[in-house]
């Protein structure tokens, strides 16, 4: 298993890399513009930030520096503390050991790189008004960033679906589910995502006309995807606007789908019981639907689905001369999904909040037992001396 995710992740970054050099020579003139906002290009760096958002950069550079911190924080606790609960805690936290934690620490994971690894670059870009550094490190981080948000969509997804399946099947099959949503194939289900969102970005990654290319795109400021030749379509959708369609609308659908049957399966199911046993209550009842997955996905409809507008071009339709400055204020809210998950966590579930608890206390203890031991150590060496 640990092979097997080395191989899929070295792919998953050195294709890009491979293929930059080819992509960026395919680049239209007037996509050569965008150059001089990185190191490949030279020129004035004037134009690679709009005005509206150099005007407001505090604002927007406050709002990621805060999201960067808290989804650090909450998603480096959330990696470490239910793997600490799972293997010193077991007893007394049995429902570790179940699919839903290994998606939700891939969540986390997800979630840990794209702040890391994306929004530090956007934090970068608005602070120094240019990208400081080169074209090719531009495509790569477009690629990745793309690629880690399409993941943490599709481990929504799934979250939910298994949630719907494991819910309505229970009582039939439990077995045969329970064997199929084991933790080794969730872990292989999650490898599988991130091969999805390969696949997904492919005809842009390797340079398919029609796709765009990853590169400085100067109109928002920021490393995505960007067309440098006009296509004739009568859709004003942007090649990331399908993939954002795709990626983010599909997941909606199907979180959306899964809970609407969870909640038909409990009304039907209790009205099934109320005929053949009055007065018994059902066995499936509302505290199976775990109201954190509910909060999640919710929290996830609420973040992307302010996102499409920009996507189809609503933005530049309407707002043609404030476009990149309300575009920035859309994604400044939608950025927020990465970090918010941690405190949905503390907030919907006491469990959560008592693992984190746990292993803070039992962090810190050790942490004090060691500089105890430590200076007691010290002081007999000075008195032996």
């Amino acid at each position: 298993m640990a092979r097997l995710s080395l191989i899929v992740f070295s792919l998953l970054i050195l294709l890009p890399l491979i293929h930059t050099t080819a992509a960026n020579s395919t680049l239209l003139s007037y996509c050569d513009a965008a150059l001089a906002c990185t190191t490949s290009g030279t020129g004035s760096q004037a134009h690679c930030l709009p005005d509206s958002i150099k005007e407001n950069k505090t604002i927007f550079i406050t709002n990621i520096i805060f999201i960067i911190i808290i989804g650090t924080i909450g998603n480096l606790l959330t990696l470490f503390a239910l793997p600490y609960a799972k293997i010193c805690y077991s007893q007394r936290f049995t429902s570790l050991s179940s699919s839903t934690t290994i998606l939700l620490l891939h969540l986390a994971l997800c979630d840990l790189l794209y702040c890391l690894l994306g929004l530090t670059v956007h934090a970068s870009i608005y602070t120094n008004g240019h990208l400081n550094t080169t074209e090719s490190f531009c495509f790569w981080n477009g690629w990745v960033r793309n690629l880690i948000a399409y993941t943490d969509f599709f481990t929504m997804a799934l979250i939910a679906f298994t949630r719907c399946i494991g819910i309505v099947f229970d009582q039939t099959c439990h077995n045969g589910i329970t064997k199929f949503f084991s933790p080794k194939v969730t872990m292989i289900s999650c490898l599988l995502l991130w091969l999805l969102a390969f696949i997904i970005l492919s005809p842009t990654t390797f340079g398919v006309e029609g796709f765009g290319t990853f590169g400085y795109d100067q109109t928002h400021g920021k490393c995505e995807i960007k067309q440098c030749k006009e296509q004739e379509s009568g859709f004003n959708i942007s090649p990331s606007g399908w993939y954002f369609l795709g990626a983010s609308t599909v997941p909606c659908l199907i979180i959306i789908t899964s809970y609407i049957m969870i909640s038909l399966f409990i009304t039907a199911h209790s009205r099934i019981m109320a005929k053949v046993h009055p007065g018994m209550k059902s066995s499936v009842d509302a505290t199976h639907i775990n109201v954190t997955l509910l909060a999640l996905s919710i929290s996830y409809c609420l973040f992307t689905l302010p996102v499409l507008p920009i996507e189809f071009g609503l933005l530049d339709t309407y707002f043609p001369e404030n476009t990149a400055f309300y575009s920035l204020c859309i994604m400044s809210w939608y950025w927020w999904i990465y970090a918010s998950n941690f405190l949905i966590y503390v907030v919907t579930t006491q469990d959560f909040r008592t693992i984190y608890r746990l292993f803070l206390g039992d962090l810190a203890f050790k942490l004090c037992a060691n500089n105890f031991a430590d200076k007691n150590i010290a002081s007999i060496k000075n008195m032996s001396n």
